[in-house]
């Protein structure tokens, strides 16, 4: 278990935070930070010596955050998690940390949708009354010029985005914008699939990195194509790329993040190197088989901060 668990907590740490995984000073006991912008309860896990043919167990929490009852959810939710992800022989703990992210930022996302309907219920009852507009909102609405609302028509609203990254598309001095993509897998095992993705980078012109095995994660970006590298061609062929890959049979597949490369901003745990840095030139994907050298991979090429968006932190 010792090494499985050790190279685990590496990749789990250098992709979500370097305290997201910390051992006791209990033997097999570690502490789990879950991945989210909000403040949560930390976990007590126990990996039986076993791991990872042993499922771990999730003893309780560490420390507590949020209102009353709140580590008690967090644990039975974890649970429930754990044993839905859970593969014996598989190591388990980034599922863990993707499910339990994503099931508690869609709880979040009804909570403020359903905080929204509410202020606004409040704010027509305000205005409006229970049985029809106010005296006071009906003189704001007669006092009111009607090339206002002429003007309000006229300006378009902005249009919703399904993209993780959206930044202007530009093109200045020659240099033409490249676009960028991770895809998420239940996992890559098949070699007819794997063949056929790198054939596809060569088809695309695309250049990146491939994790096969579970989960499985794609990365790629763009390269100046042969009409000239423009806008239109690189941001179409990678979507072209991730059209036929939805195509293919998956257990399950996910468009991520796909967007225009911004300039790199050095951010934690994002250590440049001159050879981190260097653009690849030809088109292919690098493959590998662990999170902890897909995580090196995007750390080195100032990618951290993109990965952790693309496993749903």
């Amino acid at each position: 278990m010792a090494d499985e668990l050790a190279e685990e907590t590496q990749a789990i740490n250098s992709i979500f935070g370097k305290n997201t995984l910390q051992r006791t000073e209990e033997p097999d006991i570690y502490i789990f930070s879950i991945p989210s912008p909000e403040a949560l309860p930390t976990l007590r896990i126990s990996f039986p010596p076993t791991y990872p043919e042993a499922q771990p167990q999730i003893l309780g929490t560490q420390t507590s955050a949020g209102g009353k009852g709140q580590g008690t959810r967090i644990v039975q939710l974890a649970r429930d998690v754990l044993a839905q992800v859970y593969i014996p022989g598989t190591v388990v703990l980034f599922d863990l940390a993707e499910e339990l992210g994503q099931m508690l930022s869609k709880e979040r996302e009804r909570q403020e949708r359903s905080g929204s309907e509410l202020e606004s219920s409040e704010v027509y009852l305000h205005h409006h009354g229970a049985d029809g507009p106010t005296e006071q909102a009906q003189k704001h609405e007669e006092g009111k010029d009607p090339g206002d609302a002429l003007q309000i028509s006229r300006i378009a609203p902005e249009p919703p985005s399904s993209y993780l990254h959206r930044a202007g598309q530009k093109k200045s001095g020659g240099t033409t914008t490249m676009y960028h993509c991770i895809l998420y897998f239940h996992h890559i095992y098949s070699k007819n699939k794997i063949r056929h993705l790198h054939e596809l980078s060569q088809t695309y012109n695309l250049t990146g990195i491939m994790k096969t095995t579970r989960p499985g994660f794609l990365y790629a970006q763009t390269l100046p194509g042969t009409e000239g590298g423009s806008m239109t061609s690189v941001k179409d062929s990678l979507e072209a790329f991730v059209k036929e890959i939805k195509q293919m049979r998956w257990q399950e597949v996910h468009l991520k993040s796909l967007g225009p490369i911004t300039e790199a901003v050095p951010g934690p745990g994002n250590k440049a190197s001159s050879q981190g840095q260097e653009v690849k030139k030809r088109p292919g994907f690098e493959q590998v088989e662990k999170m902890s050298e897909l995580g090196s991979w995007m750390h080195e090429r100032q990618l951290g901060d993109i990965l952790k968006e693309g496993v749903g932190r």
